[in-house]
């Protein structure tokens, strides 16, 4: 998969990795990369489907272990040597940096997640009721294909 990524900060320093939350893309990280890069190397990247990343029409491009296997590599393509990192993950972003974590936990110094719980929590908090479910919703009708857009279609458009 294609990455497109930002970074601030020497390739010298500890790298900061910025995983954004659904609907958004590394510019939601703009104030981050400008504060942090001073004594570190922050790389903010659109994470797949979001920004300038590639979109891979199949759903199964999007699993949790294909997503957190590229995110893998593409790390080892930055990063010169073994050196650990810090992963910031927001939401979405917070849930891959969880799984991410659980299988490469060699890699990672520090994990801050932000507004995202461990995700048996979160699946649990979820399923707890129908109600919880359908308010939830958004999780699963964005993984159906044509689906969001099928939903603007319905609503003339709407974004908010």
């Amino acid at each position: 998969t294609k990455y497109h990524y930002v970074e601030s900060g020497s390739r010298r320093q500890e790298m900061i990795l910025c995983l954004h939350d659904f609907g958004d893309f590394w510019y939601g990280w703009r104030n981050q990369l400008r504060c942090l890069s001073h004594s570190n190397w922050v790389v903010a990247l659109d994470l797949k489907g979001f920004g300038e990343t590639k979109k891979p029409f199949i759903a199964s491009k999007y699993k949790d272990e294909v997503v957190v296997e590229q995110l893998k590599q593409f790390i080892d393509v930055l990063q010169e040597d073994d050196k650990q990192i810090v992963i910031i993950g927001h939401g979405l972003g917070g849930y891959i940096a969880w799984k991410f974590v659980e299988k490469y936990p060699s890699m990672v110094r520090k994990f801050i997640s932000i507004s995202t719980p461990h995700p048996r929590i979160w699946l649990k908090h979820v399923m707890r009721s129908w109600r919880s479910v359908i308010e939830n919703r958004w999780l699963y009708v964005c993984k159906l294909p044509f689906s969001p857009e099928l939903e603007m279609l319905t609503n003339d458009l709407e974004v908010f």
